[in-house]
């Protein structure tokens, strides 16, 4: 379960990849958002291999949960929703809950196509809040600097 510790990577590489773009065109950001997500999302899946906690996750679907993230973000950063007074304080929950969703129904469809099912039934009650967590760190991976740069900002604008 500590593996899943390493999607706030990805989405702090979704973070650093949007500094690199932030003055580009609105395509060039929508790729580099997608891009950067499925490479971290690849890398990880190929650094911690298939097995991941007691579930066995393909890497083609870490990159999949990657780039659903960088769209994800790309669409919360376009409209401002990390930002914006009132909704930003459940962004990150509510983002993470969306990404979740997105990514259970995949790995189910990746089972059901398989045919792979699922023997213990704690694995079975383990599979949803695995990427529950997954989903939340991931979002959080990007909204956690993003909120403290932006304070870090607003604090040395307060001191000069």
């Amino acid at each position: 379960m500590e593996s899943a510790l390493l999607f706030f990577v990805v989405g702090l590489s979704i973070f650093a990849a949007k500094f690199l773009v932030r003055e580009r065109s609105e395509t060039v950001r929508f790729f580099v958002f997608l891009g950067s997500g499925i490479l971290s999302g690849g890398i990880l899946g190929l650094l911690t291999g298939s097995s991941f906690s007691t579930l066995n996750i393909p890497w083609g679907l870490f990159a999949l949960i990657g780039g659903t993230a960088g769209l994800i973000i790309y669409g919360a950063d376009r409209s401002k929703l990390i930002t914006r007074p009132g909704i930003q304080y459940i962004a990150t929950i509510l983002l993470g809950f969306i990404l979740a969703a997105i990514s259970y129904g995949s790995m189910r469809l990746y089972m059901t196509i398989t045919q792979i099912e699922i023997q213990n039934p704690n694995t079975a009650r383990l599979l949803p809040l695995t990427f529950i967590l997954i989903g939340f760190l991931t979002i959080f991976g990007y909204t956690f600097p993003e909120r403290w740069f932006k304070m870090r900002k607003t604090y040395n604008d307060s001191q000069i």
